[in-house]
């Protein structure tokens, strides 16, 4: 995943992370809560619910970055500051509703008496019928996440304590304006190193800024034309050429008839530039 969003960040293109962040990526920004303050909260609130006994935990899976770091902080705080209640599970319903309900069903069926019940994930219309399928709706402490259609009655009705919920939209805002913020720094910084082109004093039959060009690619005898712009116009697959792009460099100034060459990924590239226009402004 990680080797994907490098190539992805290196076309170009913006990645965010949605929930379970996936931290030393090249990433622009993680949209979601601090998963391990929400697994302390969730402990420090079934701490005070529970004086003393066993703690059912769900999680949807554990290879899951957000639920590893939500138990991580559920533990924290349970050894610290609770150390009378015990830890059951976690249990994995895989944020299946049915298989979360078979999880939790066997967790009650097969544990003893259980004080409460922690789900890390989702899945939460599972834990509600398991609890009502074993009558232990309303008599176990249970703090779940999200809240959906499910969650919000399971809370009217008693069966559900506490929803942590992360407030999507909030957090995309917040998101969206640390990238403007980002990108506004970006500008200012391409603005700051920008340098003014003056058409008339460069030789018209030279490769420039705004110019059309032809050229044709000697490996493959491919003919390409390509528009002289500036970075934040490129877009190569639409024939505009960075000029701070290795080919873009290579043709910057040059005339026609002339070999460039270029190293690229692939290897080494050769070009012969057939023509040369100036762009209608």
């Amino acid at each position: 995943m990680r080797a994907a969003i490098e190539q992805a960040s290196r076309r170009g293109i913006i990645v965010l992370t949605l929930v379970s962040d996936l931290q030393q990526s090249a990433r622009r920004d993680f949209i979601g809560i601090d998963n391990v303050a929400a697994g302390r909260t969730a402990a420090s609130l079934l701490g005070r619910f529970c004086a003393v006994g066993r703690i059912g935990v769900v999680a949807g899976s554990l290879g899951l970055v957000d639920h590893q770091q939500r138990l991580e902080g559920f533990r924290q705080v349970l050894a610290e500051e609770f150390p009378r209640l015990e830890i059951i599970g976690p249990v994995e319903g895989y944020d299946n509703d049915a298989r979360t309900e078979a999880a939790v069903a066997d967790l009650l069926k097969h544990h003893g008496p259980v004080a409460g019940l922690y789900n890390l994930g989702a899945g939460n219309a599972g834990l509600i019928a398991a609890l009502d399928g074993t009558g232990r709706a309303g008599k176990v402490r249970v703090i779940a996440h999200e809240l959906t259609d499910a969650s919000r009655d399971a809370l009217e009705r008693g069966t559900i304590d506490v929803v942590l919920d992360q407030n999507p939209d909030l957090k995309w805002t917040l998101a969206r304006r640390r990238w403007v913020d980002s990108r506004i720094q970006e500008l200012q910084q391409i603005l700051a190193n920008a340098e003014v082109l003056v058409g008339s004093n460069l030789p018209p039959d030279q490769v420039r800024f705004n110019t059309l060009v032809k050229v044709l690619n000697l490996q493959t005898g491919k003919e390409c034309q390509f528009k002289m712009v500036g970075p934040l116009e490129a877009d190569a697959r639409n024939g505009c050429l960075s000029t701070a792009s290795p080919l873009g460099r290579a043709l910057m100034g040059r005339a026609r008839g002339d070999r460039v060459e270029v190293d690229t990924p692939a290897g080494r590239r050769s070009y012969l530039i057939l023509e040369i226009e100036m762009d209608a402004v």
